[in-house]
């Protein structure tokens, strides 16, 4: 067994959802996928890679709703922001239009200096539009984040 040094894998940990997440507010809400994972050596990274799986729902005749979605680091730091757009038709009469989409990404870490670093990512999404619009993650299928220690 060789003492870990730079670029490898130290541990991995996953967290997944299935549940059905609804918001039609432009204040963030938890998706319900989250994971933790605390750090085994000094100075060593997080990859946070996510697969996040949702429906977006727009209602009415206003013309484009959005849904934003974030990851959140530690409670409170958003990294790596997305937004998925839907233009509706605008026209009287409109009434619901639903658009599945599935986003990956990932996000590394800066160096996290002390071992035993419980490390907490979550994503969370708002309706960025204030309009009818509604984003509904979890429309088919489980949404994954693995998280892995990348040794300094």
């Amino acid at each position: 067994w060789a003492a870990p040094s730079g670029g490898k894998v130290l541990q991995i940990t996953e967290g997944s959802t299935s549940s059905v997440v609804t918001n039609n507010t432009q204040t963030y809400a938890d998706t319900g996928l989250t994971a933790t994972l605390t750090t085994t050596a000094a100075n060593s990274k997080v990859l946070v890679i996510v697969n996040q799986n949702g429906l977006l729902r727009s209602a009415g005749s206003s013309f484009g709703h959005a849904v934003t979605l974030t990851l959140d680091e530690d409670a409170g730091t958003d990294r790596n922001t997305y937004t998925y757009l839907l233009y509706g038709n605008g026209a009287a009469g409109y009434v619901t239009d639903f658009r599945t989409m599935s986003l990956s990404f990932h996000y590394l870490t800066a160096a996290i200096t002390s071992a035993s670093t419980a490390k907490t990512f979550k994503t969370k999404f708002k309706n960025t539009t204030a309009t009818a619009g509604t984003g509904a993650w979890q429309h088919t299928g489980a949404s994954t984040m693995i998280l892995m220690e990348i040794a300094a």
